[in-house]
């Protein structure tokens, strides 16, 4: 053997033991991390959409008129508070969590395809902010909320019977 190959099959080994170490993270860190990642961006917007329960602020009702044309202004400004408030929530504690992953990423998509359709920045939106709103519902949307949750406690207890 030659020294230029033993060091390529020692590099394969090093390579091999290093991804090795990626099967070491934790799927429950993995799953929370991806349930709090939008939690901030949501909450936000929620915040700045209500001002009561069902008291909207100055001027989102016209902002969801004419600058989203959202049929409803009212209605729809209320509902989407509403669920930028409760669906994060739900995935923080990890409850429902697949169904409050899809509301999300049925937001995220609503925002990108109804709001933004004809916008200039369509693409920059949809590469820049919206794809990594969705990757992490996607990822909870087919493995759930993991171990650390209200999900897998019910499992355990409620529905284990």
């Amino acid at each position: 053997m030659t020294n230029s190959h033993m060091g390529s099959d020692s590099l394969v080994n090093k390579a091999r033991s290093a991804y090795g170490l990626f099967n070491l993270t934790p799927e429950w860190l993995v799953l929370l991390v991806a349930r709090i990642a939008i939690i901030h961006t949501f909450w936000s917007s929620a915040s700045n959409k209500l001002a009561g329960v069902f008291e909207l602020k100055p001027f989102q009702a016209m902002l969801f008129e004419s600058e989203f044309g959202m049929p409803f202004p009212e209605v729809t400004a209320l509902l989407a508070g509403w669920a930028e408030y409760a669906l994060p929530f739900l995935l923080l504690i990890g409850l429902a969590s697949r169904l409050a992953a899809a509301g999300i990423l049925f937001m995220t998509l609503l925002i990108q395809f109804y709001v933004f359709w004809s916008a200039d920045d369509f693409w920059v939106m949809m590469l820049q902010t919206h794809i990594f709103w969705a990757v992490p519902m996607l990822v909870i949307m087919k493995y759930g909320a993991g171990s650390l949750s209200v999900d897998a406690l019910l499992k355990k207890t409620v529905f284990a019977r």
